[in-house]
């Protein structure tokens, strides 16, 4: 992520809920300029599109907007039990 043209110099990151929380943390303890290459998090949930994340440790906010917009390269921060489909088709396209 910190040396990879495509990455450079902002991503977008799957993912709004636990698994994303856990690695922003992740991000933040290793370096925290990495946390502000991420441009925003994308989600299917429509409860969490729109509705800024905050991370209260760090009081970093992130905007939180449609899957449906993402574009790669991405990360993704997601339980594949639970997505798999989704990933597939995002994937695709």
């Amino acid at each position: 992520l910190s040396s990879t043209p495509e990455w450079q110099p902002r991503f977008p990151l799957w993912g709004a809920g636990r698994d994303a929380k856990h690695f922003l943390r992740a991000l933040d303890d290793l370096d925290p300029a990495l946390v502000d290459r991420i441009d925003a998090l994308y989600d299917y949930d429509q409860n969490k599109v729109g509705r800024p994340y905050l991370n209260k440790l760090t009081g970093r906010t992130l905007p939180v907007k449609c899957l449906s917009e993402i574009r790669p390269p991405f990360a993704v921060c997601v339980a594949l039990d639970r997505y798999r489909d989704a990933l597939t088709s995002a994937v695709r396209t």
